[in-house]
């Protein structure tokens, strides 16, 4: 239990990480730029594969009178990650329409 709220704390800092990362980001995309973004959607896949395996460890304890909704997370994830591929992948001056994240996992 304690190993769950541990990496869950560790996610945190790190899904706060990520979205400075991405809300920094300066409007052009030049080469480095774009590799770099590309490696965060790997990261980002790997965050998506964690989450998923505590969700799946977390099924089999007792259940508790807070749950952490994994999916929600999952689903935030991977709109940080379609916006990603979207910017590498996009002509800027198409626009874009941005989805917003949940943000509440509990």
């Amino acid at each position: 239990m304690l190993l769950a709220i541990t990496r869950l704390h560790t996610f945190r800092n790190v899904f706060l990480g990520l979205f400075i990362a991405i809300t920094s980001s300066p409007i052009y995309a030049g080469e480095l730029e774009t590799a770099k973004l590309a490696l965060l959607t790997t990261e980002i896949n790997y965050l998506i594969d964690r989450v998923e395996e505590i969700r799946d460890t977390s099924n089999h304890l007792p259940v508790q009178r807070m749950t952490f909704r994994y999916q929600d997370l999952i689903n935030d994830l991977e709109i940080i990650k379609h916006g990603i591929t979207d910017f590498i992948k996009a002509d800027l001056r198409d626009g874009r329409t941005i989805k917003p994240l949940n943000g509440r996992y509990r």
